[in-house]
């Protein structure tokens, strides 16, 4: 989905070029291309906004890209004169999409691979995975926690599976709507996986004292 958030960011450069050319309402072709432009780049970012967290990265990258494309459209399209302190400022601005993206990926697994199918992980704002998503951008599996932030259910194909724990907060099965085991886990002290069992078993992230 970060292909859907860079065209809504050019079609927003687009729509906002096209304003500059606009003339009050007098020219009809600029207010078609800045309407189509405006409707596009929100569907775009409205469909992002699925797949990444609204307010710490979509948004933001999307008003940065726009930012960052009006510069330089006006630089090397209609010549217009920067001073050093424009320059500076858009430093920042691309600083602050690379610092945005990097805290919030900093400790956590950001992708796995399964079976040589990849999946990208997007979290909360604490350290729980909310869902996942394939290479399309696509929902591949979501995740319910309890009050306590411990896992609660996986949902995966339209299927939901629940989280059994013991007392120290293992995920020792997992278990359908019918009440019949899909995965198994038992550990050694340190953690390590000694046997695991089911269909799912390998898919489930959270194991041993629910670690990713």
């Amino acid at each position: 989905m970060v292909w859907g958030l860079l065209l809504a960011g050019l079609e927003e450069v687009i729509a906002t070029i096209a304003m500059k050319y606009m003339d009050g309402i007098r020219k009809k072709w600029p207010i078609f291309v800045m309407t189509i432009g405006f409707i596009f780049s929100f569907y775009c970012l409205s469909k992002a906004m699925q797949v990444l967290p609204a307010g710490g990265v979509a948004y933001e990258v999307w008003t940065d890209i726009d930012s960052v494309g009006i510069t330089l459209v006006g630089i090397l399209w209609f010549k217009e004169r920067f001073g050093s302190s424009q320059f500076i400022s858009l430093g920042f601005i691309l600083i602050g999409v690379i610092g945005r993206k990097r805290s919030q990926n900093e400790g956590h697994r950001v992708n796995k691979t399964v079976s040589g199918e990849t999946t990208f992980c997007h979290y909360s704002h604490g350290i729980n995975v909310l869902f996942e998503t394939d290479s399309n951008g696509s929902i591949s599996a979501e995740y319910a926690y309890n009050q306590s932030g411990f896992p609660l259910a996986l949902t995966k194909n339209r299927q939901v599976y629940y989280d059994i724990l013991n007392g120290h907060n293992d995920v020792v099965a997992l278990i359908n709507q019918s009440d019949q085991s899909v995965a198994s886990y038992t550990y050694d002290a340190w953690g390590n996986i000694l046997s695991q069992r089911g269909k799912i078993a390998e898919v489930n992230p959270y194991r041993y004292s629910v670690y990713l």
